[in-house]
């Protein structure tokens, strides 16, 4: 996700350098970035408009457009996380009554889930010399658990850059586990796509999108109210962890 992105740059640069300026530019006004212009960016940091240019590549995007679709996105998935509380109800009622729609979708989850998918990922995942794991956005944290969680049975995971832009060495042998919450990297890292599936070994994509085309084999998270899309994905990685450490 473009925030991963920016953090990546203003954590590793020097205070004084263009990209840095850039990146705290953009984090800072990431919510008007999807509606100025270059030349608007340009006149307000004072940096020239072909150092943007250099820096939107080398964030692995095209063009300036493309950028501006990244942060929009970003914007649009904050949104969808967003729950609106009834504000003439206590925060006991509230928090009452969002569990109870919590309950009633993931009840839907497990009843829809596909089990035989689900099987097959975990002995796949079990027979794996090494486990690559690669996500975007809000997902990437979970990379940092599958890795903390599978320690303890001896399972060597490898947490992919955000870009999978180094070059790793994936054998046959090996499982790259994709992680897509909304299938947002489907949508907006066609390029990132194209290196992830140009990958040898076993590749494997979990997402809450049903329609993505991957060339890999897919476990779907079916979920019928999105703005419970997040917290269902973490709940599956959950059930994928607890199930795997059974077969050691």
């Amino acid at each position: 996700m473009i925030m991963d992105k920016l953090n990546d740059v203003t954590n590793s640069y020097k205070k004084n350098s263009t990209f840095y300026i850039l990146s705290l530019f953009f984090q800072e006004h990431i919510h008007e970035i999807p509606y100025i212009t270059m030349d608007e960016v340009a006149i307000r940091t004072f940096v020239s408009k072909s150092q943007i240019s250099k820096y939107v590549r080398y964030l692995d995007y095209k063009t300036y457009i493309d950028f501006k679709d990244a942060c929009l996105e970003y914007l649009e998935s904050l949104e969808r996380r967003r729950h609106d509380f009834d504000v003439y109800d206590n925060m006991k009622d509230n928090i009452l009554n969002f569990t109870n729609t919590m309950i009633y979708f993931l009840n839907s989850l497990t009843n829809s889930l596909d089990y035989n998918r689900l099987e097959l990922l975990i002995k796949q995942l079990t027979s794996a010399n090494t486990i690559y794991v690669f996500a975007q956005g809000d997902a990437r944290y979970l990379c940092h658990q599958i890795q903390t969680e599978l320690q303890v049975i001896n399972k060597n995971v490898i947490i992919c850059d955000v870009d999978f832009n180094h070059s790793y060495d994936i054998n046959d042998n090996d499982l790259l586990l994709v992680l897509s919450i909304d299938g947002n990297t489907f949508k907006y890292n066609k390029r990132v796509v194209k290196r992830l599936e140009e990958t040898n070994g076993t590749k494997w994509l979990i997402s809450c999108q049903s329609n993505i085309r991957f060339k890999g084999k897919q476990l779907h998270v079916p979920i019928q109210y999105e703005k419970f899309n997040a917290y269902f994905f973490k709940y599956v990685i959950d059930l994928l962890i607890l199930n795997l450490k059974q077969t050691y």
